[in-house]
């Protein structure tokens, strides 16, 4: 068995960044679906600084990243973590305009920003989880994080996984789990985890 939930919290971090470039891709979809991505990213919504998400998040060379550097996701980190929380009425409008505007459209760029939306609140929540000195879990397990995400569950020894912030990150599974099934229809280790860490 996979260390499933290790995976899901690190490749909600990747998915959107995987979308770059954004400028080939919006060269490619219509114009309407194209003025309707750019007027989210432009509309500054407080709760969604995503022109600075997306910056920061391109900015980052994810085809030679080195989880032992997690620390160059700090920046993108910090400013999706202090911004406001989105109320879900907010994300909801903006996933029926990009589902109206770009039903047609199949590059990644708009089902990546699609998904992000749907699963905002669980994966603000996974992301943003922090331990009880103040710092982001991915920033400080990231390099573990990365290196057992494909590693059978038994294999992982109790000290990289009974951890504070995976402890956190269950919270947070337990928490939205059943409201969003589908992001977490995949992570089926946890029961395991929470036995074998007493969670």
């Amino acid at each position: 068995m996979k260390v499933i939930i290790l995976s899901a919290v690190f490749a909600s971090t990747l998915l959107v960044a995987n979308a770059a470039p954004v400028d080939n891709d919006l060269g490619q979809i219509s114009a309407t679906c194209r003025q309707s991505l750019l007027s989210i990213v432009t509309d500054n919504e407080p709760c969604l600084p995503l022109s600075q998400i997306w910056s920061q998040a391109t900015s980052i060379d994810w085809e030679n990243y080195d989880p032992s550097n997690a620390d160059q996701l700090s920046p993108l980190l910090i400013t999706m973590c202090t911004a406001p929380r989105c109320d879900k009425s907010v994300t909801d409008t903006l996933v029926s305009k990009i589902q109206t505007e770009c039903s047609q459209e199949p590059q990644k760029v708009v089902k990546a920003i699609s998904y992000v939306l749907e699963n905002y609140e669980p994966l603000i929540a996974l992301e943003c989880t922090q331990n009880s000195q103040q710092e982001y879990c991915l920033l400080v397990e990231g390099k573990d994080l990365r290196y057992h995400m494909d590693v059978d569950l038994s294999d992982v020894p109790d000290n990289k996984l009974c951890t504070e912030c995976v402890q956190n990150w269950i919270k947070v599974y337990d928490q939205y789990a059943e409201s969003y099934a589908d992001l977490f229809s995949n992570v089926t280790d946890v029961q395991q985890v929470k036995q074998r860490c007493g969670y």
